[in-house]
């Protein structure tokens, strides 16, 4: 075996000499570990029986792989408005181990949190507005959902799916949206702890049936434990309602209907919390409707 260097050196791409098995024919070469050793080099490979000799002239490069553990949020979607459900949870991807390219330039997009429907002051019906999605490399995380609302006002499918707004307040109930698979699950209509609009999903739980919002993922890749994707909770129309909490990871929480009850939260940013689900209507009787809909939080994208 011979280098095309100087002096026939060793090439620093190799950690070893290279070694030859007589019996087999076998060339071993042992790559450095250092990742400034990257580069190409050619070698000279002969055999002979004594009487004739074969070369053949090989090329080798030598390339380093970083190795990334990945967790990659989309926004969280908004609440809905007037007896409006939570909205959906970013949905969430993570990885480990995954093998880039060196020297490859890979984009990274955050998805903004997305926009509540509605105001404070508006009476009517609005569905929440959907969480951007995020991405690095070829993967995409789908934005959480938005909240459905008052009348029929369907909520929409995300990541993690937006609330309905399900009770017996009157008018026509909404549907739920769905989640993504692998990355968040269903919102729902609420069916026990008063009137009112439905919970958000989360990235780890469907929503809950009294309005919560569901759970998002627990991860550790920052070192800290910490939940991502929670869906927001959704709206409790009437006093004596129970007033919705979000789910763990960012989801905000729901206004409730009577005089003196909270007003809703928004998503938490970075942590792609869906926004919680609010009324929106101060001008009712008795003011009991003081609060409208929430953003939802926008995402991050992480790599170790």
């Amino acid at each position: 075996i011979a280098y095309k260097t100087a002096n026939n050196a060793l090439p620093s791409q190799l950690s070893a000499d290279t070694t030859i098995n007589q019996n087999t024919g076998v060339f071993t070469f042992t790559p450095s570990s250092t990742s400034s050793d990257a580069g190409s080099f050619r070698a000279r490979l002969s055999a002979s029986d004594g009487a004739r000799t074969t070369t053949r002239l090989v090329d080798f490069n030598l390339q380093f792989a970083p190795i990334i553990d990945y967790l990659i949020l989309a926004g969280g979607g908004a609440g809905g408005n007037w007896v409006g459900g939570g909205g959906g949870g970013g949905g969430v991807l993570t990885g480990t181990s995954w093998e880039g390219v060196f020297g490859t330039q890979y984009d990274i997009t955050v998805g903004a949190g997305g926009a509540r429907g509605g105001s404070d002051s508006s009476c009517g019906g609005a569905v929440g507005g959907s969480g951007g999605d995020s991405s690095f490399a070829s993967f995409t995380a789908v934005g959480g959902g938005g909240g459905g609302s008052y009348n029929g006002i369907n909520a929409t499918s995300g990541g993690s799916g937006g609330g309905a707004r399900h009770n017996n307040y009157g008018g026509t109930d909404s549907t739920a949206g769905s989640g993504t698979a692998g990355q968040g699950y269903a919102g729902r209509g609420r069916s026990t702890g008063g009137n009112g609009g439905g919970g958000g999903g989360g990235a780890g739980s469907i929503a809950g049936t009294d309005g919560t919002g569901g759970d998002g993922i627990q991860s550790s890749i920052t070192g800290v434990a910490t939940y991502y994707g929670g869906g927001g909770a959704g709206y409790a129309a009437n006093s004596g309602s129970v007033s919705g909490s979000g789910g763990l990871g960012g989801g905000g929480d729901a206004a409730g209907g009577g005089v003196g009850n909270p007003v809703a939260t928004a998503g938490t940013d970075g942590l792609g919390g869906g926004g919680g689900g609010g009324g929106g209507c101060p001008g009712s009787p008795a003011g009991l409707h003081p609060s409208g809909a929430r953003d939802g939080g926008s995402g991050v994208v992480i790599l170790r």
